[in-house]
């Protein structure tokens, strides 16, 4: 096989134009890849994803008809409830909730669930989780809850500073006298 210059140059082109198009694509990949293979896809921000949050949980309390039907319902709840109380959707849980908690569709239910929140004499909390998960490979949900203080606390607010994982931030937002959105 014979070759002369027009065809050893006409490969050598080719050649290199592959490579160039190769190097280009990197190029331009390259921020994407190292992100991705650094952090995973970490999908739509915390603070995009807050508003539609907020708004879906807002929707639901209206449902069951405003914040001062969930504090009746807590304050409720709490007196059947003495002791600590946990429900989880998806668990098992044998648990019942009132027909208001579940109207809300919550993921979890707990009374008094942090034993190292220093709780004023004769309050406690209501924590209703209504959004969370940690990453499992692709990007987590950031947790959203509203937390109920319940009992005579009046200006009570719950330092959630301790209240921090891989999908909160321990802020919490008072909405109304003894009701709060933690995320």
């Amino acid at each position: 096989m014979k070759l002369d210059f027009k065809t050893i140059a006409s490969r050598v082109v080719r050649i290199l134009s592959i490579l160039l198009c190769t190097i280009i694509g990197l190029r331009l990949c390259a921020p994407s890849i190292a992100i991705y293979s650094k952090y995973g896809y970490a999908g739509p921000t915390w603070a995009a994803q807050r508003p539609a949050q907020r708004q879906q949980v807002q929707q639901r309390i209206a449902a069951i008809g405003g914040w001062q039907a969930l504090r009746q319902v807590s304050e409720k709840f709490c007196r059947d409830h003495p002791g600590r109380f946990d429900w989880s959707r998806g668990l098992g849980s044998k648990l019942e909730l009132p027909t208001a908690f579940a109207a809300l569709a919550p993921m979890r239910v707990s009374i008094d669930a942090h034993p190292e929140i220093v709780y004023p004499a004769n309050a406690r909390i209501v924590e209703i989780q209504f959004f969370g998960s940690p990453s499992t490979g692709s990007y987590g949900v950031p947790a959203y809850h509203i937390w109920v203080v319940c009992g005579k606390a009046p200006g009570y607010v719950p330092d959630v500073s301790h209240f921090r994982s891989a999908v909160t931030t321990g802020i919490a937002n008072q909405i109304q006298k003894g009701i709060f959105e933690v995320y």
